[in-house]
This record gives structure tokens, C-alpha cells and sequence, in this order.
């Protein structure tokens, strides 16, 4: 399997010979890979944030309906 060229080494050959295309577009390439990268690093954090405040929303329901049933069970409601 071909290994991906990281966007430091991409640099660091343009940097050795910035007049080659190859090496140009490979940059362009890996600085393309990179944004993609960041983006899908920025989703998945918000994505975490989303499911930590479904997972509270969910706690506190159950919070609810448990305070709700330990009420109706002292109150004689539940029989």
C-alpha cells in the first residue's frame, strides 16, 4: 500500500525544486488532504458536542421520570 506524502514533506521537496510541476501539484494535493483533514476534525468535535448534549438531555429524562415514579409511588398513585 503507497504511503500518503504528509503535507510537511510535500513542502520540504517544493522547497528543493519549487519549478517542478509534479511537486507543485503534489503540495496542492497534500495542502487539499490537509483542509480536509482539519474539516473532518472540526465535524467530528462538533459532532461529540452534539451527542454529549443528547446523552444529558437523555439523563435528565430519566432523572424526570424516575423523581415522576417515586413521587406517584409514595402518593399511592402508581397501584
Amino acid at each position: 500500500m503507497a504511503k500518503l506524502t504528509t503535507f510537511k514533506e510535500a513542502a520540504e521537496l517544493l522547497e528543493i525544486d519549487p519549478a517542478n510541476p509534479d511537486l507543485v501539484e503534489l503540495f496542492l494535493a497534500a495542502l487539499d488532504l490537509a483542509d480536509e483533514k482539519s474539516e473532518l476534525e472540526h465535524r467530528t468535535e462538533e459532532l461529540a458536542e452534539k451527542i454529549a448534549g443528547l446523552i444529558e438531555q437523555m439523563q435528565l429524562v430519566t432523572a424526570a421520570e424516575v423523581a415522576q415514579r417515586i413521587t406517584e409511588i409514595r402518593t399511592g398513585i402508581g397501584k
